[in-house]
């Protein structure tokens, strides 16, 4: 019996063993603590610790590389002695944080590593725990443990601490269940790893960027500390059968790195399979497998108006509905000013020129188009501002065919023209060149242009001002003498002032000279020995020429009559001309002595001339007649009763000889207005004379017989 008790005996120290032999670590922080402590391993009641091994603290003997830890280390103060633990369990994470935070555990992720219901420990030095659960190792984060135990019964259990800074232990209040301790020090538990080198670690990702015929397909790699090449596997089975590099290639280092693949040339709306692989010196590893299912490429398509004008207001652009992720790009001529993100946008064009509209968008098999479908737009511009119109200034009215012209206009297809009251286009309407035709009453003004298209006109051409010189108005009736008398000057023409006439332009007969006036509404014309009959006419003129020239004004030129000779008789004077006399006396026009003959009324000289067709002579031989001496030459008695009469008187003549005589009486004017001839006389004759009616006055009556006449005057007195 007591043979197989020894024999029991050394099996369970030989199991205790197992679980924690004393060893040495291949890397630690410390091996010369500075206190020695008792937390966790030699607490009765039990006890939990938490520490914080900052990212380069194993450093001895050598910097600790990435790998997996397989086994950990304590330093002991002293010896252990069959201490017994109950539940006592080991984990441990890593992180970025440098400090562990007082009076709280550390809440990141940790991983078991090492967990005993019941363990007895036998050791001295460093003790060492073989972990259930190898742990990766990231020299660039901060290590994490957490031990604990419920209970310790034995001998001893302290370990060593070396003094650092910050908060890199915390701890329970006491054992299970372990509540932290609102508390925390600088204090570093004296701690080893042992490590074994590891292949890499990778995890195979969703693809993203699927599209009909491409995908990415996206991994992470752990290096693990060594060069990893990377590599995809993917195809329409788990079999895969295409292998393509992953990006970035190799990795390495420690940190969990993000790799991908694009895969092009795919079959739409097609299931594949993929992994990622990894592959270093330590080993090879590969990723689950995953599927993703290439989209079906939608079939684009855009309407809207497409040929319009600039700045003519909004524009829709549509494309198919039920889609999501619509996107719209636009031409720089463009702004969209409504429903991007929607399958209807409101588009306004403020530029000219070949413009358009493109879209693409997600269907609802996930998959969009290659590319942006464009549709095109033809963006109509304004016609540009019209130039300068050359041409005549100034025309005269009536003018045809007169040019003016402009450059042409940019993105002009028609040309609008506005002309002067009176003118029209007589060629070229709607073209940059135009003829134009001008009223003989057209008005001065501006001819202008602008451009037009279908988008409308464009801006007009600086006015071109053009004077319309108007003909002279029609000439009115020539005022003047019609019949004037050869020889005659200065006779004076008038025509009313011409509207529009700076000058005037005269006809006169053969013979006739303008002496002044001339190139005005009024003239002296000059009629010379031999001038003709014929018409005057007048037009006013100006720089555009003649008006219409005046109704003919006749003029008959008369010949001057020739000079009269007159004779005496007694007392009666006769002029050779028988019409057109004016007889004088002493160089005074006798009032109404116009006949052939005249009587002589008083002594004195007496002349003639004759006028006809207001044409007058020259004078008459001048005669000298005594009317008192005529009284004396005849014989026989003669008397006149009674004097004064009503104009009914007695003649009384007495002769001894036998005597033919006539009786004449003339008026005031010398005109005859009675005669009795072939009076036979030889002694006492009366005769009487009746004149009546006949106006008061004086009245001469002359009798005479073929050697003598005696003159006496009567004066009638109603």
């Amino acid at each position: 019996m007591k043979n197989l008790l020894k024999c029991i005996s050394i099996l369970l120290i030989i199991a205790g063993l197992n679980d924690s032999l004393t060893a040495q670590p291949q890397y630690y922080n410390f091996n010369n603590g500075s206190s020695s402590n008792s937390f966790p391993f030699n607490m009765s009641g039990g006890k939990d610790v938490q520490s914080l091994f900052i990212p380069g603290a194993f450093n001895q003997p050598g910097p600790a590389p990435a790998g997996t830890i397989t086994s950990i280390f304590v330093l002991l103060s002293a010896d252990m002695v069959n201490r017994v633990y109950t539940n006592l369990t080991i984990k441990m994470g890593q992180s970025t944080i440098t400090d562990l935070t007082v009076g709280s555990y550390y809440a990141g992720p940790m991983t078991t590593v090492y967990s005993r219901a019941s363990v007895t420990i036998n050791a001295s030095g460093w003790l060492e725990f073989v972990l259930d659960t190898p742990f990766a190792y990231d020299p660039t984060q901060s290590l994490i443990t957490d031990m604990g135990v419920c209970s310790a019964t034995g001998s001893v259990g302290t370990v060593w601490n070396s003094m650092t800074s910050g908060i890199k232990r915390v701890w329970s209040v006491a054992g299970c269940p372990f509540a932290p301790y609102a508390s925390g020090d600088a204090s570093t538990l004296n701690f080893g790893i042992t490590l074994t080198a590891s292949g890499p670690t990778v995890v195979t990702t969703p693809a993203t960027s699927i599209n009909a015929t491409t995908a990415t397909l996206t991994g992470t790699v752990n290096a693990n500390g060594s060069s990893t090449t990377v590599t995809f596997n993917y195809g329409l089975t788990s079999a895969y059968g295409t292998t393509v590099p992953g990006v970035p290639s190799p990795v390495t280092g420690n940190a969990v790195t993000a790799v991908a693949a694009a895969i092009t040339g795919l079959t739409p709306s097609t299931l594949y399979h993929f992994r990622v692989n990894g592959t270093n010196s330590n080993g090879s590893a590969s990723g689950s497998d995953l599927t993703f299912t290439t989209c079906t490429v939608p079939i684009i398509t855009i309407t809207g108006t497409s040929s319009l004008c600039v700045n003519s207001g909004y524009y829709n652009y549509t494309t198919q509905s039920n889609c999501t992720n619509y996107t719209w790009t636009i031409s720089s001529g463009g702004t969209i000013t409504s429903g991007q993100g929607t399958n209807v946008i409101q588009v306004t064009w403020n530029q000219a020129g070949a413009q358009w509209v493109a879209v693409n968008y997600t269907n609802s098999t996930g998959c969009s188009a290659p590319a942006p479908v464009q549709f095109a737009v033809t963006v109509n511009p304004l016609p540009g501002s019209a130039g300068t119109v050359t041409g005549s200034a100034a025309v005269c009215g009536g003018a045809n065919g007169v040019a003016y012209y402009v450059a042409p206009v940019q993105y002009a297809t028609d040309y609008i023209w506005t002309l002067p009251a009176g003118a029209v286009i007589a060629s070229g309407a709607g073209t940059n060149s135009i003829t134009v035709n001008f009223n003989a009453n057209a008005s001065s003004g501006n001819i202008s242009v602008y451009g037009n298209n279908i988008c409308g006109n464009g801006n007009s051409s600086p006015p071109l001002a053009v004077t319309v010189n108007l003909f002279p108005a029609a000439a009115g009736v020539i005022n003047g003498h019609v019949s004037i008398c050869d020889g005659d000057r200065g006779v004076v023409y008038v025509v009313a002032p011409i509207t529009n006439a700076t000058g005037y332009t005269w006809s006169v007969p053969p013979g006739a000279i303008i002496a002044f006036g001339s190139n005005t509404n009024s003239i002296a014309v000059d009629y010379d020995a031999g001038a003709q009959s014929g018409n005057i006419t007048v037009a006013g003129s100006n720089s555009c020429g003649n008006g219409t020239a005046s109704p003919d004004f006749p003029v008959t030129v008369n010949p001057i009559p020739p000079a009269p000779t007159i004779t005496l008789n007694l007392v009666v004077l006769t002029s050779s001309a028988p019409a057109g006399n004016q007889w004088y006396f002493e160089n005074n026009p006798i009032p109404g002595a116009t006949g052939q003959t005249y009587t002589a009324q008083n002594t004195g000289w007496y002349w003639v001339t004759v006028t006809l067709n207001g044409c007058t002579s020259d004078p008459s031989n001048h005669e000298y007649v005594d009317v008192v001496g005529i009284d004396k030459q005849m014989s026989p008695d003669f008397t006149i009763f009674p004097v004064p009469n009503d104009g009914r008187f007695t003649v009384s003549m007495t002769s001894p000889l036998q005597e033919t005589f006539t009786i004449q009486v003339f008026n005031n004017l010398g005109v005859m207005i009675s005669e009795l001839p072939g009076i036979e006389m030889k002694g006492t004759v009366e005769k009487v004379i009746d004149l009546r009616p006949v106006a008061n006055g004086i009245y001469t009556v002359v009798i005479r017989n073929s050697n003598e006449g005696i003159v006496k005057k009567v004066v009638v007195k109603k």
